[in-house]
């Protein structure tokens, strides 16, 4: 199966925790207070990014993993085997997959014995639409009866193209999301370059707990409309 590759957001987000940790202290030490409101900003800033991107990046791996598990079923269907069987066997060759622990009860709930369908209704379905749609479709092939080999087939082009489609919309939000980066980034770019160029400014800024309440009033703002425009372009 195919794993998307690592997110560089990711590593920076973990990276900037001790950054802002040795910012924070720096503003202890220097008696700074913009600096020891920057520190804990840049630590929860990083948190929230970092588990944003790392749900969506479980939702991405969770999809291809609803993709190859309704592919298995369908090659078991196409040997042969019960609909019950195929997914309990589907379930039994992808130990590592991140599948597993939503899917946990129901291969339990299957190997004790208990019917498909009460089986399927234990899976942790959670906010994955794509397994949610697997445990759908397997329920109405239950029921209605019919060609579930090639029912599954559709059902694995379907997910394959909500996945293609997400990932191409993602991409072409690049551009975008780079745009709401560089206008969070402004306000901080325009208030390092008065704080050059009048050196009052930034001693207020650096050194008093008023300067250090409007730098953290602006971040806040700033990372607040950074977040929403990410939040439109990509929910």
């Amino acid at each position: 199966m195919t794993r998307p590759a690592v997110d560089p957001s990711d590593r920076a987000a973990r990276r900037v925790a001790p950054i802002a940790v040795v910012v924070a202290s720096a503003g202890w030490i220097g008696s700074s207070p913009v600096l020891l409101v920057v520190g804990p900003s840049l630590v929860i800033g990083a948190a929230a990014t970092h588990r944003r991107r790392r749900r969506r990046a479980d939702a991405h791996r969770v999809d291809l993993a609803v993709i190859e598990f309704v592919d298995r079923i369908g090659q078991g269907m196409r040997g042969g085997g019960s609909l019950a069987g195929s997914v309990l066997d589907a379930l039994d060759t992808m130990p590592d997959s991140p599948l597993r622990q939503r899917t946990e009860p129901t291969r339990r709930a299957l190997q004790a014995g208990e019917t498909l369908r009460v089986s399927l209704s234990r899976a942790e379905r959670g906010d994955q639409p794509s397994l949610e749609l697997v445990v759908t479709a397997l329920t109405v092939l239950l029921v209605m009866g019919g060609p579930a080999a090639s029912a599954l087939d559709r059902l694995s082009d379907t997910l394959r193209l909500a996945v293609g489609a997400r990932d191409e919309a993602r991409a072409q939000a690049g551009q975008a999301s780079a745009s709401a980066a560089l206008l969070a980034a402004l306000p901080v770019a325009f208030g390092a370059v008065v704080a050059l160029a009048e050196p009052a400014a930034a001693d207020f800024y650096a050194r008093s707990w008023l300067g250090a309440a409007c730098v953290g009033a602006a971040a806040a703002l700033a990372a607040s409309g950074w977040w929403w425009m990410e939040w439109v372009i990509d929910p």
